[in-house]
């Protein structure tokens, strides 16, 4: 069972050490410190930042994280995929980690985006799609966001100097999901 609580401070050393794994690594681009885990990750725990940060579990251990973010409270984000042409008003973005060794390859980076995706839908609602911008050749990335359902819309450069967001990046989105509510009884069939 895949679950999402709020990061607390307690969670540094962890992060960190998620962070300083070869498979998040390669792809994460930033120092795997305490330091600057807490200097970095501190405001958006505390809610000082418009970023929310989720601890992923699943089957009862800590397996990961998971943060969300409304487009509309980052410019930075917005002009970072201005390059592809779409348009990040009503979105949100999320960016994820399974910190685990032992868990990754088995299909648990799908789950949990699809959940998270799902609880953000329904917290969240004005957020009409969800934007993920993965390096493309971080493949395990963009597969687990296909497998969770999400669409690739373009693939080119980020306006951005995020260590992160060098190379090629995918950005895939996915819509809120519409209603499949009956038809009103009083108009014509």
């Amino acid at each position: 069972m895949i679950d999402f609580r709020p990061m607390a401070e307690g969670d540094v050393d962890l992060v960190a050490r998620w962070l300083g794994h070869d498979h998040v690594r390669a792809w994460w681009g930033e120092p795997a410190t305490r330091d600057s885990i807490a200097a970095k990750y501190g405001p958006r725990i505390r809610s000082e930042s418009p970023t929310e940060m989720f601890i992923v579990t699943a089957d009862g251990g800590e397996v990961g994280m998971i943060q969300r973010y409304r487009s509309v409270d980052h410019p930075d984000y917005v002009t970072s995929i201005a390059p592809s042409g779409v348009d990040a008003s009503g979105s949100a973005g999320i960016d994820y980690l399974v910190g685990e060794p032992g868990r990754i390859g088995k299909g648990l980076g799908s789950t949990l985006i699809a959940a998270f995706t799902d609880k953000l839908f329904a917290e969240l609602e004005e957020i009409e799609r969800v934007l993920v911008t993965p390096q493309a050749a971080n493949v395990a990335s963009c597969r687990a966001l296909e497998k969770a359902g999400y669409e690739r819309l373009w693939v080119g450069m980020l306006d951005s100097d995020d260590p992160s967001d060098s190379g090629e990046a995918a950005l895939y989105a996915k819509e809120r999901p519409t209603s499949n509510a009956p038809a009103s009884s009083d108009e014509p069939s």
